[in-house]
């Protein structure tokens, strides 16, 4: 089993400042379930790449998160360290 360090959305933190959102009317939405023991942000990555935070996931916690195609969405401690970056998907579930 690999660490969550070695999944592809942990792996993408590294190209964060590569990433923007595109425009989209394709409407999805992704449900986030936070298994750390930490709470961890949710940001959603602009159409220029830049951090606009949406929620806070207490550790324990789902939340859906109604987003469009392309859209890129990152996980970040509270002192901002990149965990996790997705891209919203036809139907995307994230555990982190």
């Amino acid at each position: 089993m690999r660490s969550c360090a070695e999944l592809p959305s942990a792996e993408a933190c590294k190209h964060e400042g590569d990433l923007a959102s595109r425009a989209s009317r394709e409407a999805t939405a992704m449900t986030l379930v936070n298994r750390s023991d930490t709470t961890l942000d949710l940001y959603w990555l602009d159409f220029r790449g830049a951090r606009r935070l949406y929620q806070h996931l207490t550790p324990g916690s789902r939340a859906k998160q109604d987003t469009f195609m392309g859209h890129y969405w990152l996980l970040a401690t509270p002192d901002g360290v990149c965990v996790g970056i997705f891209k919203a998907a036809p139907q995307s579930l994230a555990f982190f």
